[in-house]
């Protein structure tokens, strides 16, 4: 098991380039079946053989790369960093007023991104865990599903873009309060 933040670390960063956009990864995998547990004494032994789970189901999928899910943001200028735990993955959305997904990123435990934001208001969700099973099923029946509990603003001004920095790891006198949410809400919420 598993701890994940609470609290985390954010700050404001006023920087024109913090780096440059970490190489992203454009992954399209389909869970096509869920795998079932059972106690030995609930299974009907008849159906052995039947159905063969596969590889993916049983052991998940290969974990991609720390980076960008899926097609870049459009006029993507302000500098987001965010680092994680060394004890879970995890699968970041930024969500802008209107609902919609504007981007998602893989981050591997320990690692941190640096990427680029469109300028905007953006909520923060993510979902953590160990064995990754695609977007559909995330870490599956271990994900933990989570909001940041403010918005971040990405902005420009006299001096450059103004970006984030975030820092999804469980400390003390973190400034980053997260609520965990369920995983329908989670799916409400990022798949807009």
């Amino acid at each position: 098991m598993f701890l994940l933040p609470r609290t985390a670390v954010v700050s404001e960063n006023s920087q024109r380039t913090v780096a440059p956009s970490a190489a992203g990864t454009s992954v399209d995998q389909t869970d096509t079946a869920e795998a079932t547990s059972a106690k030995p004494d609930d299974l009907d032994w008849s159906d052995l053989g039947k159905k063969e789970l596969t590889d993916e189901e049983v052991f998940g999928l290969a974990r991609p790369e720390t980076g960008r899910f899926g097609k870049a943001p459009k006029s993507s200028v302000a500098p987001f960093k965010i680092g994680v735990s060394s004890n879970a993955d995890y699968f970041v959305y930024l969500v802008d007023g209107k609902g919609l997904t504007v981007a998602s990123y893989y981050v591997r435990a320990g690692q941190t991104l640096e990427s680029k934001m469109p300028l905007g208001t953006f909520e923060l969700f993510y979902v953590a865990g160990s064995t990754w099973y695609g977007e559909d099923r995330f870490f599956g029946d271990e994900t933990i599903y989570s909001v940041a509990n403010r918005q971040f603003s990405f902005t420009r001004d006299e001096d450059g873009y103004n970006g984030i920095r975030v820092e999804l790891i469980l400390q003390s006198n973190g400034n980053l309060p997260t609520t965990s949410i369920s995983r329908e809400e989670f799916l409400k919420r990022t798949r807009g």
